[in-house]
């Protein structure tokens, strides 16, 4: 299984090249960060070094808030809290800074 993040909404212009990123079950780190593995433009700096962490255990992936700022799951406003992992279903969506991505399972 994969997970692919694709960028649905920014406030600012980001290169097609950087709209979307597989994480395959290594995981990886999404943030501002030259050593994340999606490092996304943040010239305001609403993003963490280390925003998120992606990981994958007992066939799922799971999102780790690191960040200062938070995370928002969806656009209801709900805030995930520090260091909380959340299970990623297909479909959900999460706002990280001045990003909204949605996530996609998937299955070989």
């Amino acid at each position: 299984m994969e997970l692919v993040f694709e960028i649905l909404n920014a406030r600012l212009f980001v290169p097609p090249k950087l709209c979307q990123k597989t994480f395959k079950q290594a995981g990886g780190l999404i943030g501002r960060a030259d050593d994340c593995n999606w490092n996304l433009p943040d010239p305001d700096r609403h993003l963490s070094n280390h925003h998120v962490a992606i990981s994958f255990r007992d066939d799922a992936f799971f999102l780790t808030d690191l960040s200062t700022n938070g995370v928002q799951i969806g656009r209801n406003g709900r805030r995930l809290g520090k260091n909380v992992a959340v299970r990623i279903e297909h479909g959900n969506t999460f706002v990280l800074g001045d990003y909204e991505i949605c996530a996609q399972l998937v299955r070989y």
